[in-house]
């Protein structure tokens, strides 16, 4: 199950990078009646292009496992959590390669001399937030908390240059690993990410 749900991630991925879509705007699409809710039929018919109906049914089944035969929004995207991840590693990269034309400085090297300003060698939830805001977009605490994490994995509350590298070049591994992602234990992270996001609060 675990296989199939990462293929099925990696095409929904694909798929919105090539349309340019978010995950709020696939779902408004597929839901055509507004009502907040995707039944399986909306859901199989909208994905016959990139999926079978086989595979539509296996992801409708897992954003829905107590079987109501609809999914909210909020179910749709936590089963898609780290094709957010892999979103924002595209932007990044991407606002990154073209910020450094003139440089021989790759995607990682930019963005760490941009975000730490205090040259530590290390970049909190705070200074990655400030960049990632200037160079793609602005998000939510959640969405950066969840990003941060993604590419932190030790829970430190510190990513190095290398951990940001590493994710550069493996965006897509991180729709396979959805499970590792989400069990990151948030009872090690908790006191971390409490404390940063208080920082946070202060200065949006």
């Amino acid at each position: 199950m675990h296989a199939k749900l990462a293929v099925i991630r990696k095409k929904i991925y694909q798929y919105i990078v090539k349309k340019n879509y978010n995950l709020e705007d696939l779902f408004t699409i597929i839901d055509k009646n507004n009502s907040k809710y995707l039944t399986i039929a909306e859901w199989t018919t909208a994905t016959k292009e990139i999926m079978s109906e086989d595979e539509a049914l296996t992801f409708f089944k897992a954003c829905d496992p107590t079987n109501t035969n609809n999914v909210h929004l909020d179910s749709f995207i936590r089963e898609l959590i780290t094709i957010r991840v892999a979103r924002a590693l595209t932007e990044l990269e991407n606002a990154m390669n073209t910020i450094n034309k003139s440089s021989s400085q790759d995607a990682a090297a930019k963005f760490f001399q941009l975000a730490d300003k205090d040259k530590t060698g290390t970049i909190d939830v705070i200074e990655f937030g400030d960049v990632l805001e200037n160079a793609w977009k602005k998000v939510s605490k959640e969405e950066l908390d969840n990003i941060f994490r993604a590419i932190e994995r030790k829970g430190t509350g510190a990513m190095i240059e290398e951990q940001l590298r590493y994710a550069f070049a493996n965006k897509e591994q991180s729709l396979v690993n959805q499970e590792a992602f989400i069990n990151i234990k948030k009872d090690l992270l908790l006191p971390i990410f409490t404390k940063v996001m208080r920082r946070y609060k202060r200065t949006s």
